[in-house]
């Protein structure tokens, strides 16, 4: 089927046990959904008390730009740096793909890219959940 990658393990190949830890990503996600819902209630909480400060307004409109902002990565996603977005991207048939860099290397099963993109991505969540908290 167009945009399925193709599997790592081959029919009758036993699958290894990966050595990937994702447990640091999956508490940064924790940690920002955590700071979104201590940000939508604040906003909640602003929006029933009247109209909301014009400069108040641009600080927010300005902090969820920088956030997408920081979903890109500089150097992009291992073997196609013109893609940027640590979050979403395109296969070479143009389907779309969750996590480029970090789907890529473990369809590879290639561990050290898959830890580094798993660290881009962590360092990102943390860079992200400050400016909500912000």
């Amino acid at each position: 089927m167009w945009g399925q990658p193709p599997s790592a393990v081959q029919p009758g190949e036993a699958r290894q046990p990966s050595p990937l830890n994702l447990k640091p990503v999956l508490d940064a996600i924790d940690d920002f959904e955590s700071a979104g819902q201590r940000l939508n209630a604040s906003a909640h909480a602003a929006l029933a008390s009247g109209p909301i400060d014009p400069k108040l307004a641009a600080t927010i409109n300005h902090g969820a730009m920088q956030v997408e902002r920081n979903w890109l990565n500089p150097n992009g996603i291992p073997g196609r740096p013109w893609f940027k977005h640590i979050l979403y991207g395109a296969r070479y048939t143009y389907a779309h793909l969750e996590l480029p860099g970090l789907t890529e290397a473990v369809e590879k099963q290639d561990w050290p890219t898959a830890q580094q993109q798993a660290e881009i991505l962590r360092q990102a969540l943390i860079n992200n959940t400050k400016l909500v908290d912000d």
